[in-house]
């Protein structure tokens, strides 16, 4: 019987392969396992063992062998141990190496199992609806938080396939939003609240500020952390690092190491000592200012930045240094911090002490401090029209009208008011009316009457008796009326005048006589 078939024949510790067709001659009763060597290896993965003899001395592809050991076309070896048709998968291992956050990164490995084959292609699906063909070491990042089976599948170069799964889980690293305070000593110590988000997710392993760790710090909540700030100067990143990876930087987690303030400036550099005065104050390491101090009263302070501070003047007096205090001490005193309290004006005499209700008055005032005087007060009204001196020692000012009566006078200046003095006082007279001439005149009236007195400027009618004169005018000095009398009947009246300030009459001695 003759069987013909095709054979893969593979040398155990070679790489050749020879396809040949073989016609053997089998033996009624004799199988080909038989004459391999006892074994038989169709197909698949076999081992041919043992020896093997072919009729004795076997002639295969022009190359012959006698007895013991049968080589085929050269170059393979039939007998000993030998593997007959063997093509396996590639057998394959994947792990994750590190996960940061949504970053993830991933190590495979590989073993071919058909000799001489190799691998060619790896193949990652990473389960979110994405995959790559990449390296055998390759890094992924996902979008959005939870658990992944992530698949490799290797390809050798004999179109073999193998893969392996790995699960886990990523969370989102950690997010800072905002921290109090945002500055603090450069010798550390602050302790420093983070909002986030993030925190309570995974573990919190590390706070740093830049490169620095904190020394300590709680988790009083899922958004919230405390760390205690390390040493540490300038500006710098808080960051918070967890098992899901590390906080990204932004500009709510700056924080500012501050040194001691140094005050270079002051303006303005004076001012009342009254207090009120808005002071500028210019240097360095001024942010987070807990105090400012004129001499050793505390001031207020409304706004503050990196070099600047604002602040308000508390009461004072004579020349003080302005000192500024944060967290790491008080500033040092320098020429350019003083700032001097000016005196308020003061008043020591005023000539002359009275004038008319009319106002007007020429007034001289003597002091000191009344250089940029901008009011003179007499009572409640103050004068339109005064000259200062330029020494600062004397002002002349004119009366504005007021009623009658004694009224304190002071002078107001950018630093302040003048004491409210029993000697500086101003005497307001009311009108007078001193004479009347003609003294009578027709019931028919048109009489003209001059009337005589002082302080008759603001004078706004005239009377006879109880009847208006037909008209009047006043001279500028305010010392004569002249009234046109209105028609009467026979009979003496007294005469009178109206001002803002109410009416006053004339004596019995200066009546009129209407005949």
């Amino acid at each position: 019987m003759r069987v013909s078939m095709r054979v893969k024949v593979v040398a155990v510790g070679g790489a050749t392969v020879l396809f040949v067709g073989l016609l053997l001659p089998v033996l009624m009763g004799t199988s080909l396992g038989a004459l391999l060597g006892g074994q038989s290896a169709v197909g698949s993965c076999s081992t041919v063992g043992g020896q093997s003899t072919v009729g004795g001395q076997s002639t295969v592809g022009g190359q012959s062998t006698v007895g013991g050991q049968s080589t085929v076309g050269g170059q393979s070896t039939v007998g000993g141990q030998s593997t007959v048709g063997c093509e396996t998968p590639p057998r394959v291992t994947v792990q994750v190496l590190d996960i940061n956050g949504l970053h993830v990164y991933f190590g495979s490995q590989a073993t071919v199992t058909t000799p001489g084959a190799t691998i060619v292609d790896y193949h990652w699906d990473w389960g979110d609806g994405t995959a790559t063909d990449g390296p055998a070491y390759l890094d992924h990042t996902f979008t959005h938080p939870g658990t992944f089976t992530v698949a490799v599948t290797v390809t050798d170069s004999d179109g073999q396939t193998g893969s392996a799964p790995v699960t886990f889980t990523v969370a989102a690293p950690p997010i800072v939003t905002s921290i109090s305070p945002s500055f603090g000593p450069e010798a550390g110590g602050t302790p420093v609240t983070i909002t986030g988000s993030g925190f309570g997710m995974t573990q919190v392993t590390s706070i740093n500020f830049g490169t620095s760790p904190a020394p300590s710090f709680q988790q009083p909540s899922t958004s919230t952390l405390i760390a205690t700030a390390p040493p540490g100067v300038g500006s710098v990143d808080i960051t918070v690092t967890t098992t899901s990876g590390t906080s990204l930087t932004v500009p709510a987690d700056r924080f500012t190491y501050v040194g001691v303030p140094v005050v270079a400036s002051v303006a303005p550099a004076s001012g009342p000592g009254s207090g009120g005065t808005s002071v500028t104050i210019s240097g360095a390491n001024l942010q987070g200012a807990l105090a400012v101090a004129f001499g050793s009263a505390p001031a207020i302070i409304t706004s503050d930045s990196t070099n600047e501070i604002v602040a308000t003047s508390p009461p004072g007096s004579l020349t003080v240094d302005v000192t500024v205090v944060n967290a790491s001490g008080p500033s040092a005193t320098s020429s350019g911090d003083r700032f001097t309290y000016l005196a308020a004006p003061t008043l020591s005499s005023i000539t002359p002490a009275s004038g008319p209700s009319a106002g007007g008055t020429r007034v001289t005032l003597h002091g000191t401090g009344l250089l940029n005087t901008h009011a003179v007060i007499f009572g409640a009204r103050s004068s339109t029209r005064f000259t200062v001196s330029p020494t600062g020692t004397s002002i002349v000012a004119y009366t504005p009208p007021a009623p009658a009566g004694r009224v304190s006078v002071v002078v107001t200046t950018p630093n302040g008011t003048s004491p409210v003095s029993p000697v500086i006082r101003f005497s307001y007279l009311a009108p007078v009316i001193s004479g009347v001439r003609p003294a009578s005149g027709p019931t028919s009236g048109g009489t003209s009457v001059r009337i005589t007195g002082a302080g008759l400027q603001i004078v706004t009618g005239v009377q006879f008796g109880s009847t208006a004169a037909k008209s009047f005018r006043v001279n500028s000095s305010g010392t004569m009326i002249t009234a046109v009398t209105p028609a009467e009947s026979a009979r003496t009246v007294r005469l009178s005048v109206t001002t803002p300030f109410g009416t006053v009459t004339g004596p019995r001695s200066d009546s009129f006589r209407f005949h």
